[in-house]
């Protein structure tokens, strides 16, 4: 994401100088905010996951980052752009369990703009937050995953509506954990 962001950078700036003569182009820096694990992220405007109601137990945290570390491909970061301590390490739920069944109650589904027949994929990220034990193991939280509107980048975590899946689904060397697409 930096390259991209540095070369758009350059590209702004090349253009604010070459262009005279009473063109009127004003060039907005890119966002950016700040890390405990990554430094200060810069990122295009509109790519950041917005959640309107937080999520629960940080009900002020409405704005994330995604930041992605292609050696770490599927994880997907979620960077606070109000906390630099606050990021949460996810994964997409089909990386973890192939076959995954959301069933989100329609609030979360209305909130994010997003209907019943929506499903993962083109239109709907399904991720799960993953927490670390003191032992180094991983869980995934299947109970309540993160659900963003692919095209309005709008998020809800959404506890489901049924409990098949558990809160703390144990990741380890035999869990298959996939690449996935």
């Amino acid at each position: 994401m930096r390259d991209r962001t540095e070369c758009l950078n350059v590209i702004c700036r090349d253009i604010c100088e070459n262009l005279g003569g009473g063109w009127a182009l004003q060039c907005q820096r890119m966002p950016k905010v700040l890390s405990r694990n990554f430094g200060e992220i810069e990122y295009v405007a509109g790519e950041q996951f917005v959640f309107p109601s937080g999520l629960p137990g940080f009900p002020s945290e409405r704005v994330f980052v995604p930041v992605e570390v292609p050696e770490q491909l599927p994880l997907l970061y979620l960077q606070s752009a109000q906390t630099p301590d606050l990021c949460f390490v996810t994964l997409p739920v089909s990386c973890i369990i192939a076959g995954y069944l959301l069933s989100p109650n329609s609030n979360d589904l209305d909130l994010v703009g997003l209907n019943s027949y929506s499903r993962p994929g083109a239109e709907m990220l399904c991720l799960a937050i993953l927490c670390f034990e003191t032992d180094g193991t991983a869980a995934a939280n299947l109970r309540a995953p993160i659900i963003i509107n692919v095209e309005t980048r709008m998020g809800v975590q959404a506890i489901q509506s049924r409990d098949d899946y558990p809160v703390r689904y144990r990741l380890g060397p035999d869990s298959e954990v996939t690449l996935c697409s």
